[in-house]
This record gives C-alpha cells, structure tokens and sequence, in this order.
C-alpha cells in the first residue's frame, strides 16, 4: 500500500490466484471509492511508490519487472526490466527523474527515467527487501535478508557505510525509513525490533522492543512543538506501536489497527 503525498489517493494491490493478472486499485481513503484499476502484473505487486506530485505510481512486482502509471488516466507509462527475480522494493526520488529498486536478486539498481537504463550497485549478499531515500536525495538505503543496512552515493554509487555490522537486527529488515531531516534513519526487522541509526555515523541510537511478531513498517515524524521525534511501527501481529525516542521507553500500543 502507498499513499500519495496529499493524502488524496491511496493506492493497494491484491493478490490473485496464479497465473492471472494482478490489479492495482487507486482509491479515495476519505471516500472509499475507486478511482483506478490498473492491470499488468504477472506476479505479485510487492512494492508501490508515488511521485511528489502524485501524478505518477511505479509498482514492483514477482514478475521481476517495474512499471509506471499515469495515475489521473490508469494508462501504463512505462516497463522497466533488468532485475532477474522479483522486485521488493521501489522508491521513486522526489524530482521524479530516477527511480531506486531493491530485489531478490541482491541488487539495488538505480533507474534513469528519461531513458528507461539503470545501473546497479554491488548491493547485498541476499535479497534486498527495502529501499529508501534521504529527503534531500543525497543518500540511499537499502536493507534486506544479509541483516544489514547500506548507505549510498547516488551519483558516485560508492558505498557510504554499512550500518549493524555488528550490533545489528537478528533477522530480516523489512522496511527502513529516513527522518524528515535525513538525520536518523529507523529500522523494522523480522526480529521483531525497532532501531534508530545516526545517519552521519552509523552509530546505534536507540533499540526498541515491544513487538510481538515482525514489524513490516515505521515512520519517523518531527512536530515543531513536540519535545521529540515520534516512530509508528506497524506489525503482522495486528498492533501498531508508537513511541517518542527522547527516552527510550517501552513503546505503547495504538488504539487504532493499520
């Protein structure tokens, strides 16, 4: 699930018997209603990114490739293909001239949209499960099933650091997501951990625990008159998490389900 940045489109996909296309659904999350239906998948969407404006959806998918949609029409920009096994993760950048992917194939390809190229990185040592962007576009993140998290130079494609080597998440990490500031960086795991990196040094700030089974989103938020950054974890369990990272205390559960 991705929703646009004004919050006006909510976008899903489903999950069909074999062999059949698989839809992607654009709705109103005020109204309910259906906007969209776009088809074209062969396999499984894992993965759905909108671009700043909203105007545009890239979707990743089992079938290994990536597409791009014209939101306001439902019509299929674009294909991109060059991963060889499915796409878990795609983050389109905020100019929407590049977009990032991660794969199950180990590799973080970085996508020229103009001409529909990509140039990968010597990423991971297994799948790549999560993808994200620092909000001024100077830096990757990618993590996955080797336990780690990797920054990058998007321009250079040199590695910046590597992040939990050691002291790291015990299993899989599902989904990372950068700070408004792009100065903290949040991690979910299979483990059923929640971590908060410094992005300038790769040092471990926070380790949040709580979680009864595996944390499959989180979002840092900063308010001007909060006394400090707020992280919302979702969970398979059902149990969404929130806590404030100024003392880091056992998160409390959200009242609401996500």
């Amino acid at each position: 699930m991705a929703a646009s940045r004004d919050g006006q489109i909510a976008s899903s996909s489903d999950r069909p018997t074999p062999n059949s296309v698989h839809a992607i659904t654009l709705w109103n999350p005020q109204t309910q209603q259906i906007r969209q239906t776009l088809a074209g998948h062969r396999g499984i969407v894992r993965s759905l990114s909108f671009s700043a404006d909203g105007q545009i959806l890239a979707s990743g998918s089992d079938d290994t490739t990536i597409r791009l949609w014209d939101v306001s029409t439902g019509e299929l920009i674009q294909t991109l293909e060059g991963h060889t096994a499915p796409v878990l993760s795609v983050v389109l950048s905020a100019d929407g001239a590049t977009l990032v992917s991660g794969s199950a194939d180990q590799s973080v390809r970085l996508w020229n949209l103009s001409n529909a190229t990509s140039q990968p990185l010597l990423a991971h040592t297994d799948a790549v499960h999560a993808i994200a962007l620092s909000p001024d576009g100077g830096t990757i993140a990618s993590s996955g099933a080797d336990k780690t998290i990797r920054l990058w130079h998007p321009t250079t494609r040199e590695l910046i650091r590597t992040l939990g080597e050691p002291g790291g998440h015990r299993d899989v990490i599902n989904t990372i997501a950068f700070s408004p500031d792009g100065q903290q960086l949040v991690s979910g795991s299979w483990d059923k951990s929640v971590k908060i990196w410094d992005t300038a040094t790769g040092q471990l700030r926070h380790t949040l625990e709580g979680h009864t089974d595996r944390v499959t989103a989180a979002c840092l938020s900063i308010k001007l008159r909060s006394p400090a950054p707020a992280l919302t974890t979702p969970s398979t369990s059902g149990n969404p998490k929130r806590a404030r990272l100024s003392k880091p205390s056992p998160p409390t559960p959200v009242e609401s389900s996500v």
